[in-house]
């Protein structure tokens, strides 16, 4: 079985391991999820927060929301 993006597919479980074995021995996270395109498992990194955007009050003090 392969994936169209080319990852390696797993099964949940491998990939929880894997997931949890990389984020050990590496300095970044990393995590299982499942693919679109095939439905198989697949190792990645977590998606990032989205920043926080500046609001402009009226008396122009620039605070973050």
């Amino acid at each position: 079985m392969s994936c169209p993006t080319g990852k390696q597919p797993l099964d949940y479980e491998r990939a929880q391991k894997l997931a949890r074995k990389s984020s050990a021995s590496h300095s970044h996270p990393m995590t299982a999820y499942k693919c679109t395109a095939c439905g198989w498992w697949h190792l990645g990194q977590p998606a990032k927060k989205p920043k926080r955007l500046p609001f402009i009050n009226r008396n122009h003090q620039l605070r973050f929301v």
